[in-house]
C-alpha cells in the first residue's frame, strides 16, 4: 500500500522553511565574512545562524515521511523565531518612533511572517489530520526492538 501523499498545506510549509533554512545559511556566510574582517562577536553569530539553519532545514527535510514529533519541533522552532525577531524589534527601539513603519523592525519582517506562515500551515486541519493518522508514518521508535 502507497503512503498517502501529504497535503498542499504541509508542502507549502515545507518549502517556505526550506526558504528559511537557506536564509540562516546565507546569514551565516556573511556573518563569517564579517568575522573575517574582524568583528569577533560575528563567529558567534555565524555558529547560531548555521546552527539554526541546519535546525530548522533537518525538520523541513523529516515533514514529508511524518515522522513522531516533527510537526511539533517545528512549530516550537518557528514560535521561537517569530518571538526572537519581535523581540529583537521591541529591544532596537524602533516600533514606535512616528518616522514610518520599518518593515525591518516589526512584525511584519519576512522572519516573522514565513514563522507564522508555517506555523499557521501546520496548524491547519489537513496537516493535522495527516500527522496524526496512525498507519504508514515513521516513527523512531518502531526501529528499536527490545528482546528483553
Amino acid at each position: 500500500m502507497k503512503p498517502e501523499p501529504a497535503p498542499r498545506t504541509v508542502l507549502l510549509a515545507r518549502v517556505v522553511a526550506t526558504v528559511q533554512a537557506v536564509a540562516w545559511f546565507v546569514g551565516a556566510g556573511i556573518c563569517l565574512l564579517a568575522a573575517a574582517q574582524g568583528a569577533g562577536v560575528a563567529w558567534a553569530m555565524a555558529a547560531v545562524a548555521a546552527a539554526w539553519g541546519w535546525a530548522i532545514g533537518r525538520l523541513a527535510n523529516r515533514v514529508p515521511r511524518r515522522v513522531r514529533g516533527t510537526r511539533w519541533l517545528l512549530i516550537a522552532l518557528e514560535a521561537a523565531e517569530a518571538a526572537l525577531f519581535v523581540t529583537l524589534g521591541v529591544v532596537d527601539g524602533d516600533f514606535g518612533d512616528g518616522s514610518g513603519l520599518h518593515l525591518d523592525h516589526t512584525g511584519l519582517s519576512p522572519n516573522v511572517l514565513m514563522a507564522v506562515a508555517v506555523i499557521v500551515l501546520l496548524l491547519l486541519p489537513p496537516a493535522r489530520r495527516w500527522f496524526d493518522r496512525p498507519g504508514d508514518a515513521v516513527h523512531l521508535s518502531a526501529s528499536r526492538t527490545s528482546d528483553g
